[in-house]
């Protein structure tokens, strides 16, 4: 696993509405995203990628720099609040094993 280090910034702006705070991780591999996030929502999920799980709002852009400066940057350009229906998602029964407590 990789440590990363966390440095707050000045920066803010708004993505869809929302009033996000900036973020940058910097990595062991030398590798630093560029995290904008907001606090203003709530979220119901604790389960993230690795390098949002510490980041104290949902994220809605952030751009990940590599060691050989490679930048690839991904932004929010939607965001629907509505519940996701179980219906959804499917289980693949093969791979899972049920086991029977007694």
């Amino acid at each position: 696993m990789l440590a990363q280090e966390a440095i707050p910034t000045d920066t803010a702006t708004n993505i869809l509405g929302y009033r996000c705070k900036a973020l940058q991780l910097k990595w062991s591999d030398g590798s630093v995203y560029d995290i904008l996030y907001t606090d203003e929502l709530s979220l119901t999920v604790n389960q993230f990628e690795l390098g949002f799980k510490n980041v104290p709002g949902l994220v809605l852009s952030y751009t990940i720099t590599s060691a050989k400066g490679m930048r690839v940057k991904y932004q929010a350009t939607k965001l629907d609040l509505s519940p996701l229906s179980l219906s959804l998602f499917t289980i693949n029964n093969e791979l899972y094993q049920a086991i029977d407590e007694e």
